[in-house]
């Protein structure tokens, strides 16, 4: 039965030859065929569930549609009411704050709460930092800003110093430059 199962399915394939004595040839499998296959399956499915997402994002409402019908205008106007109303009413409350703020003082214990951030350093705030640069690196008459150079978290035994980032680029440059010079050029293998 199964070489009466095996000349069935090669008349019906086409693509198949049989012999005389009954043996039944079978082409090889084309795997570039079975391989698209898969991935048209696959696309498939990755396409049925974007459809299936889309989907559910549609049943979701977005911020700008409303649950309520707009166009009845008893609705609108009942809601415009109670949305001056809770302005009105938010408006008494701020005033009745800061009114109890006046009466008790309390803006002033705020202000002076506050903590006053100096704008000018004097040599007492910079005496224990160091600048990273040479004296040659500044230029007379020009300003330069001095900030806190980077350094480890942990590292505790680094001390605090100022340094200018364009001076401190400018000086790392120069030192490749004088590194690549002194460089000797391999020979080349023969």
């Amino acid at each position: 039965s199964k070489q009466w199962y095996q000349r069935r399915v090669a008349i019906t394939a086409g693509d198949v030859s049989t012999k005389s004595d009954g043996d039944v040839h079978v082409p090889a499998k084309n795997i570039g065929k079975i391989t698209e296959a898969e991935k048209l399956a696959e696309k498939m499915k990755t396409l049925k569930e974007k459809r299936r997402i889309k989907q559910q994002l549609n049943r979701v409402k977005s911020l700008g549609s409303t649950s309520v019908d707009l166009t009845d205008t008893l609705a609108w106007v009942d809601r415009s009411r109670k949305m001056e109303a809770k302005k009105v009413l938010a408006e008494a409350r701020t005033k009745l704050l800061d009114s109890m703020d006046d009466e008790f003082g309390v803006g002033e214990l705020i202000e002076n709460e506050k903590p006053s951030f100096k704008s000018q350093y004097s040599s007492k705030d910079l005496r224990d930092l160091t600048v990273t640069h040479d004296v040659d690196a500044f230029t007379e008459g020009k300003v330069t800003i001095l900030t806190l150079q980077d350094k480890e978290i942990l590292g505790e035994d680094q001390e605090d110093a100022l340094e200018n980032v364009n001076i401190a680029e400018d000086e790392r440059t120069n030192k490749n430059v004088e590194l690549k010079k002194k460089k000797v050029p391999t020979a080349t293998l023969r």
